[in-house]
């Protein structure tokens, strides 16, 4: 992201003190607090479902999430003058979690599943937005930092330009602010009538703009989620909200589909090295080890379909758990005492232990598969969050697939064959190399 690209905050209301480059973002120091500029390729939909969930998030007391600010006018998604796509989020004094630093790895675990407590929801929560709203011309005043505006948006809106008449069904039963959540400061003030996080309303009080969505809020501390006013577009042309349905948009593929398309690419993959006349160093390597791999690939899958009936009667009892789609040590920022999550970008319906397990891959990874370790890992997780039966067989089926092997023959096939970096072959031995512990801990998580 070059310096150009600081040109996209004169469409945001911020008092600006300080900007410094990161890693494929910006970081910005605002009278506000601190903020980050990135680039951002999904759609406005999809950053409205992020800011929905985050806003539930600090509707249970957890406010140390990324919520992406609107601009001036309304929308959660702004473009340049080249027609890129950028999202300003509110951000955190702190540093990633250190991934060789056991009791962080402990306390991001115990982070995650009390993230999950607070991600479990009912359907009802979401069935409203499967219906079509008339659209409206009004918008409604904001107040506090930066008055930007929110709201509900249409399926189809590519920035997610607030429109129509908000969802009253959503706001039935939840009128009333829950318990208040006490303010905290995690390298950034949570200031009155902060805007940051204020989707469509009037706000005042400490902290209150956490999840307010379209109402006026006025109690301090507070994190209502409710819907219920008219917004305008950009330009002030009213919109229908478009049926948007979060469950249709959101919701992962099932992991017994999921694994047969993993298996047949992998198969799709060695029909094509063996069709190579002239095979580089790494097809040889790959060919050579491909069957003890695949092996383990359609055992895994045997395993969950003799379980799959018990994970989809789950599924549907539990049909309002959302997961966080990217969690890892990157996304979690240790801030003193407390902790931030960050990156929704990937929040979608599905089972919550598939965020732990791929916490737990990419630290064993790097702790080559200390069986201790992930035991360890585990009882945290299960002292705040009881993981149900069917989900503990499948974080087993999860483990057991060699998914280190398949993401580098998709890197490969979807890579420049004219040259063949040794990277593919150095990255292949150390998967060889980790074997042997890899399976060692999937016996003990099996037992």
């Amino acid at each position: 992201m070059n310096d150009r690209a600081l040109r996209v905050l004169e469409q945001y209301d911020l008092e600006i003190r300080g900007t410094r480059r990161g890693r494929g973002s910006w970081y910005l120091d605002t009278a506000g607090g601190f903020r980050i500029l990135s680039e951002y390729s999904a759609s406005g939909n999809r950053a409205f479902f992020q800011n929905f969930v985050m806003g539930k998030i600090r509707d249970g007391g957890y406010p140390n999430v990324d919520v992406i600010l609107p601009n001036k006018e309304g929308a959660l998604v702004s473009r340049d003058w080249e027609g890129n796509r950028y999202v300003v989020k509110e951000w955190y004094a702190g540093r990633e979690c250190d991934a060789s630093n056991e009791p962080e790895i402990l306390a991001a675990v115990e982070n995650l599943a009390r993230l999950h407590r607070l991600m479990e929801w009912n359907a009802e929560d979401f069935s409203g937005f499967s219906k079509v709203h008339e659209g409206g011309n009004q918008s409604p005043a904001l107040t506090g930092n930066g008055g930007e505006a929110g709201g509900c948006y249409p399926q189809g809106n590519p920035d997610g330009v607030p429109s129509g008449k908000g969802n009253a069904a959503m706001a039935q039963g939840r009128s009333e602010v829950q318990e208040d959540v006490r303010s905290f400061s995690c390298g950034e003030p949570f200031g009155e009538g902060s805007a940051a996080a204020a989707l469509g309303g009037t706000v005042s009080g400490g902290c209150g703009a956490a999840a307010a969505f379209g109402e006026t809020v006025s109690r301090e501390g507070s994190a209502a989620a409710a819907f219920g006013e008219t917004v305008s577009v950009e330009g002030g042309a009213a919109m229908d909200l478009g049926g948007m349905d979060f469950r249709r948009d959101y919701t992962a593929r099932p992991p017994l589909d999921e694994l047969c398309a993993w298996n047949a690419q992998l198969r799709k993959i060695r029909s094509f090295i063996r069709g190579r006349h002239r095979k580089s160093a790494f097809e040889q390597l790959f060919l050579d080890n491909f069957e003890r791999y695949y092996e383990q690939a359609r055992e895994a899958r045997e395993q969950l379909s003799l379980f799959n009936d018990r994970l989809e009667a789950l599924r549907a009892a539990h049909d309002g758990s959302i997961c966080h789609g990217d969690y890892s040590h990157h996304h979690v920022l240790m801030c003193g005492y407390e902790i931030a999550t960050t990156n929704f970008d990937r929040c979608c319906f599905d089972f919550q232990v598939n965020d732990l397990y791929r916490f737990m891959r990419k630290i064993l990874e790097k702790h080559d598969w200390n069986v201790r370790l992930g035991m360890r890992m585990l009882d945290t997780y299960g002292r705040v969050r009881a993981i149900p039966w069917a989900e503990r067989k499948l974080l087993y089926v999860r483990m057991l697939y060699p998914e280190k092997f398949r993401k580098l023959a998709g890197a490969y096939y979807g890579s420049n064959k004219a040259w063949i970096s040794r990277q593919y072959s150095d990255k292949l031995g150390k998967i060889n190399r980790q074997e042997a512990a890899r399976q060692e801990f999937v016996r003990a998580l099996g037992n």
